[in-house]
């Protein structure tokens, strides 16, 4: 949660989803890369895309 703030007070991020929905947007965030790690995909390419 905190490097979402430090993102979006870099003005890296731009959220779109109320407060609420940010919790599970890490979840999902992260069960996206552990699926892709276990893939043996490039994860960092794949957050950027985020």
């Amino acid at each position: 949660m905190r490097a979402l703030a430090a993102l979006q007070g870099a003005g890296l991020l731009v959220r779109v989803d109320p407060i609420s929905g940010i919790e599970e947007k890490v979840r999902e965030i992260g069960t996206i890369v552990e699926e892709r790690l276990g893939n043996g995909e490039d994860v960092g390419t794949f957050i950027t895309e985020v």
